[in-house]
């Protein structure tokens, strides 16, 4: 409370660079004693690297999977999810093209007008939020892995 009441008098610049300028200063030494560098020490250990890889590949394939069985099972409960299901159908998977990918954004721009009724459509918004959070929490597990594998590198010094 001291300092806001000190900061209080201060024009909001000023105050926003002593707040930028201590938070410059102390994060680097509160980053040093916290758990994230727990973790870089942790995946020092081939074991627990790999224990942890295996979850992170888990993170990456079963809610996709979970997200696809929820909304097939869902979807037909509609007269116009039935419908949905069955253009999708109409278009089978050719390797190497791109019909699929085409008729896929014709469809979700169908789900998005209504023509296939508001349950659909909900449910469309429920798998973009869904796949936005996964993708996410993917970021930032990959992220940290990525983070202290640098973090443990052994970096080589160049010779001058």
């Amino acid at each position: 409370m001291r300092i806001a009441s000190e900061l209080n008098g201060l024009s909001p610049a000023t105050a926003s660079d002593i707040l930028a300028t201590a938070c410059l200063f102390f994060l680097p030494i509160y980053f040093e004693e916290t758990p994230v560098n727990a973790l870089a020490e942790l995946l020092k250990d081939p074991t627990a690297h790999a224990i942890l890889l295996t979850i992170g590949m888990a993170i990456l394939i079963l809610p996709m999977v979970a997200l696809s069985i929820w909304y097939h099972r869902n979807i037909k409960e509609t007269e116009g999810g039935r419908r949905l299901m069955g253009q999708q159908a109409l278009t089978p998977p050719i390797a190497g093209s791109l019909s699929g990918f085409a008729t896929g954004l014709s469809l979700g721009k169908a789900i998005e007008k209504g023509l296939y009724g508001d349950h659909a459509r909900k449910m469309q918004h429920r798998v973009y939020w869904v796949t936005g959070l996964w993708l996410a929490a993917l970021v930032i597990y990959f992220g940290l892995f990525i983070w202290a594998d640098e973090i443990n590198r052994q970096a080589s010094i160049p010779a001058l």
